[in-house]
């Protein structure tokens, strides 16, 4: 649904709370790209997920097994918070 790269494994929230860039702990999954897609799928039940490639203000870093960063996909407030609150729960990373 979402067309993520095939080697994504877990995710990272990030936003832009005015000039400053908030980022939470990395997320990874069992359950690899499926996984993953499971999340923003239903995530986008609450808001607006997508397009990969884009941000905004609130976007998720997507992940590969190593935890590098391989692509951007964008979420909007509502997304994001279902995203951080119960389908991915993380936590701010203070040393980000």
């Amino acid at each position: 649904m979402h067309d993520i790269p095939k080697d994504t494994n877990g995710l990272r929230l990030c936003k832009m709370v005015g000039d400053d860039l908030v980022m939470c702990e990395p997320v990874q999954f069992v359950g690899g790209g499926a996984a993953v897609d499971t999340v923003l799928r239903r995530a986008s039940i609450s808001g607006n997920v997508g397009p990969v490639g884009d941000t905004g203000d609130y976007w998720a870093d997507l992940l590969n097994a190593e935890g590098d960063w391989t692509e951007t996909i964008k979420l909007d407030r509502h997304s994001y918070a279902a995203i951080k609150t119960k389908w991915a729960r993380c936590k701010i990373d203070r040393a980000a």
